[in-house]
């Protein structure tokens, strides 16, 4: 399967170890980034940006998603983003070094989520997603985006929320058209 660069947004194929376009590689990233922060939780939050009752709501929102879409697989991490990387890299090296998947959610068994909100300016909050392989049927770019839409005065709390509402309307909604159409 191939992906997307997260650098220069052209595709890289399978196997090979970086982009040919920009030399792009999770290597390189490493590199820069060092020791990336193990994620814990269907919500992180390390530096405490959300209250506990607004935690503990939108964990209960992502464990309620996950019991209607059993094999889905919800991250939510809230960050500084460093300013030496972009955001979908930053993200791009999370989905794959942060510890969200173990080694049997692989390719087209990776049913992950993942949102980022890099919290580096809190009045202009920014998100990125990444998707894992075995959702590419259900989400294009086009849809992450869309479930990304928010007001630029939107707290952290209302993006998620947000995300979620659209991720789960989209995420049903294709389940029940590959149903129909089996």
């Amino acid at each position: 399967m191939s992906f997307t660069c997260p650098s220069c947004h052209n595709r890289i194929a399978p196997g090979q170890p970086s982009c040919q376009a920009c030399s792009f590689s999770l290597e390189s990233v490493d590199r820069l980034l060092g020791i990336p922060p193990q994620l814990m939780g269907p919500i992180s939050d390390p530096q405490k940006f959300f209250s506990s009752f607004a935690l503990r709501r939108l964990t209960s929102r992502v464990d309620r998603l996950e019991k209607k879409l059993p094999q889905l697989r919800i991250a939510v991490t809230l960050q500084t983003v460093p300013y030496n990387v972009t955001l979908p890299v930053f993200t791009f090296w999370l989905f794959n070094r942060g510890g969200l998947s173990s080694s049997v959610d692989r390719g087209a068994e990776n049913f992950l989520v993942l949102m980022v909100i890099d919290i580096t300016n809190p009045k202009s909050l920014r998100t990125a997603t990444m998707i894992g392989y075995g959702l590419e049927p259900f989400l294009s770019a086009e849809t992450l985006a869309a479930c990304l839409a928010a007001e630029p005065t939107a707290t952290a709390e209302s993006l998620v929320r947000s995300f979620l509402s659209t991720l789960e309307s989209t995420l049903i909604t294709a389940s029940q058209s590959t149903v129909q159409s089996t």
